[in-house]
């Protein structure tokens, strides 16, 4: 493929996905302008048109989406086909792609592999793909793996996330809560389900994970006094913002602590956790089955 054109079509591909020509010059470490010429190059040599500007960002025309979709899939073809001609290879490094966020950094995978794995044969050169963790990116990010991203390492409990993808359960981490630091309970090193009496709690949206709907089962019966709230989409930096400005409470997990400045994390003396855990497709590519085989080998080596 010409250098030009691949360029411009990666260009198109995340101002597609970031949905504004900034956010896309951010993730890029470019300029807008840059962005927009390569956009503007990109349809003038196809003679369609490719995306829609306005005031608020940018969307897909029809073109727009069906090269975007069926680029991807043609990506994905390259990228499976690369990887499976790699891993043929003796003592090359194989290449995975981790999915990384502010909540679930895929730097925290690394080191996992980097601790458990003492033999890398192969040995697996990584390299980070960042999303956001925002209600409209996170619902996509388990159908983009294969494409966008390889693998995820983090807490993926939801069973909307659980249907689309596979799943290696690496450990767990438990329940706590999180508070304003000038919170009435922020003096006590643990706090338990009755010290939240009359406070609002906001947790998961009810139905989209297992423990968290048991802990909150638990509340209901024993102790009605908790206000529950629940947000209608998944955690994201947002959620955290949100208990802050109010004042609430938040069901969160001890891996996410520290995670807001302005935010202090106690544990839940009540039991309770979710698995964490490496998120990958369902029909994996060669070298992500490798890679997920010999973490789980030495997850297994672990435990005994």
């Amino acid at each position: 493929m010409n250098h030009l054109l691949e360029r411009s079509l990666q260009v198109f591909f995340t101002a597609a996905e970031a949905g504004s020509f900034t956010k896309a010059a951010g993730k890029l470490y470019t300029t807008t302008a840059g962005v927009m010429r390569q956009v503007d190059k990109l349809e003038e040599r196809l003679g369609i048109k490719l995306l829609q500007r306005s005031p608020q960002g940018i969307e897909l025309t029809a073109d727009g989406r069906r090269l975007y979709e069926q680029g991807l899939k043609l990506l994905a073809q390259a990228d499976k086909l690369e990887q499976e001609l790699t891993s043929s290879r003796d003592g090359e490094p194989l290449s995975l792609r981790i999915g990384s966020s502010f909540l679930n950094p895929g730097t925290a995978l690394i080191r996992l592999w980097h601790e458990l794995v003492k033999e890398e044969r192969p040995a697996f050169k990584f390299s980070l793909v960042p999303f956001e963790d925002t209600r409209q990116e996170l619902p996509r990010v388990a159908a983009e793996l294969g494409t966008r991203f390889d693998v995820i390492y983090g807490s993926f409990n939801s069973q909307s996330v659980s249907a689309q993808s596979s799943f290696l359960k690496c450990g767990e981490s438990r329940f706590c809560i999180a508070m304003p630091k000038d919170h009435p309970l922020s003096a006590k090193k643990a706090v338990s389900l009755s010290d939240l009496e009359g406070y609002h709690l906001l947790t998961v949206k009810r139905g989209d994970a297992a423990p968290v709907d048991r802990l909150t089962q638990l509340i209901e019966r024993e102790h009605p006094g908790i206000i529950l709230e629940e947000p209608n989409f998944f955690y994201d930096l947002d959620t955290f913002n949100l208990c802050e400005e109010k004042g609430w409470l938040l069901l969160t997990l001890e891996v996410w602590a520290g995670v807001h400045p302005s935010l202090i994390t106690l544990p839940l003396v009540e039991e309770g956790s979710v698995s964490l855990g490496v998120l990958y497709a369902k029909e994996p590519s060669p070298v992500v089955r490798r890679f997920v085989d010999q973490l789980a080998k030495a997850l297994h080596q672990r435990a005994d």
